[in-house]
């Protein structure tokens, strides 16, 4: 059964649409008590978080990673991906 569009999606003759926007956001959230996995111990945890738009739908990815992750999206991989039609 084909699925309905949902959230104002669009579609073209294609099938895809060209990937509108990307935005990423990092946060730091602080633990309640200090965690350890047996060779480092800290007290708080990075999150970086993507958004990206196209179709007029969103979608959000996230990972657990160094703020330096956030960097490399913004500087080298937004540039690839927006324009780009999905498959």
């Amino acid at each position: 059964m084909p699925m309905a569009p949902h959230m104002g999606a669009t579609s073209n003759s294609s099938g895809s649409v060209p990937v509108a926007a990307l935005h990423t956001s990092v946060y730091v959230i602080p633990t309640d008590t200090p965690e350890s996995d047996g060779t480092l111990e800290w007290d708080r945890t990075t999150m970086v978080l993507v958004e990206i738009s196209a179709g007029g739908v969103r979608g959000l990815g996230y990972t657990y990673a160094s703020s330096a992750a956030a960097t490399l999206i913004r500087d080298s991989l937004e540039k690839l991906i927006v324009g780009q039609r999905g498959a």
